[in-house]
């Protein structure tokens, strides 16, 4: 333990000898206690114990945010990103190389349907997290679709065109074995992007028709049925998006012509401006919440990217590039900035990567002051 001092002159009585009744072992007061001391505390208050969990290390999989105590070091510790960075690594390729696809899932349970191919338009793949396996194709090959869901057990396919490029406004959902046709969209749109989503609760925007104009529409999804929402600020296809339905992020896209980088923020009723990406681009793809999001991939001036940017909450930063540049791939909608699957594509012909996504985070010490 650091060390503690006492103010003994405040035990001296008058006639010069100590007072007997609290002398050298009464309580210290607080301004007397040094601070290196309070990083090897032995225990905690009730007060504060109740609160915050004792752990003998650290938690096996703690979330950002997480406060507990470390028994092991006597000390205050918390989950958080300390500065935004995090590395690609390549994962099992997909058994069938295909681009602008529509996935769902996490990083350990995804699927992928459909292709901008059309020969492929059908196909569908599962992930468990260590393979992709061929899966029940859909009744209705789309091109240009989009995806969002929760696991390779639930999810939803929507919006595309049907080959050559009639825009489609159908919507298929999955059940883990096979996809059944529901509801469709009020709009007949292709290319939109998609927040993080589950099978019960979506929201999609933008998009186009075959050839101008572009889309600024919005339709949130409730497990039955597609309702029209707010508008997007700016019209714009083929933009990412990540978060939920009532808390959601939009950005990058396509303005044709030229690149987006604009980013809008839905707070389940409107969207809002807030700050651009660093390199505008369409084509990419985005994994993540309303203020941590991953985006990546994606066509620009001059070309493919393979640049990765991470959001927290306010603006963006650019962190470590794909392993491989591609634009026009597909994502396990789910995710987070420490964790994401994203998978398919274009390197100016279609792939099969796959790649796995880990951020940077550490257990910090509480500083007390």
């Amino acid at each position: 333990m650091g060390t503690i001092t006492r103010g003994i002159a405040n035990n001296i009585l008058g006639s010069g000898a100590v007072d007997g009744t609290d002398g050298l072992s009464g309580t210290v007061p607080a301004n007397n206690i040094a601070n290196a001391s309070l990083n090897n505390l032995t225990s905690l208050p009730p007060s504060v114990d109740a609160g915050i969990p004792s752990v003998a290390g650290n938690p096996p999989s703690p979330s950002d945010g997480d406060i507990w105590y470390n028994t092991s070091t006597y000390k205050l510790r918390v989950r958080g990103v300390s500065a935004p960075g995090g590395s690609w690594a390549s994962s099992p390729s997909l058994n069938t190389a295909r681009s602008i696809t529509a996935g769902a899932g996490t990083y350990t349970s995804a699927l992928l349907g459909g292709s901008d191919q059309s020969p492929n338009a059908q196909l569908n793949e599962s992930w468990n997290g260590t393979t992709w396996t061929e899966v029940a194709d859909l009744n209705t090959a789309l091109i240009k679709s989009t995806g969002f869901g929760a696991s390779n057990t639930a999810a939803i396919r929507c919006s595309g065109a049907t080959p050559p490029g009639a825009a489609s406004a159908l919507t298929e959902s999955w059940n883990g074995s096979s996809w059944t046709e529901v509801a469709d969209q009020n709009q007949t749109t292709e290319q939109r992007g998609s927040v993080s989503g589950t099978s019960t609760a979506g929201l999609i925007f933008g998009g186009q028709l075959p050839g101008p104009p572009m889309q600024a529409a919005s339709e949130s999804w409730n497990g039955s049925s597609w309702t029209e929402t707010n508008n997007l600020n700016t019209a714009r296809y083929q933009a990412a998006g990540g978060g939920s339905t009532t808390a959601g992020l939009a950005f990058g896209g396509n303005l044709d012509p030229g690149n987006s980088a604009l980013t809008e923020s839905w707070n389940g009723t409107s969207w809002t401006e807030v700050a651009d990406l660093n390199t505008g681009r369409n084509t990419l793809i985005g994994f993540g919440t309303q203020t941590a999001t991953i985006a990546t991939g994606g066509a620009s001036t001059p070309g493919v990217e393979a640049k990765t940017e991470v959001w927290n909450g306010s603006s963006w930063a650019e962190v470590g590039d794909l392993s491989t540049a591609r634009t026009a791939l597909s994502r396990a909608s789910s995710g987070t900035t420490l964790n994401g699957l994203v998978f398919g594509g274009s390197t100016g012909s279609v792939s099969a990567v796959s790649e796995t996504w880990t951020g940077a985070a550490d257990n910090l010490d509480v500083t007390l002051s």
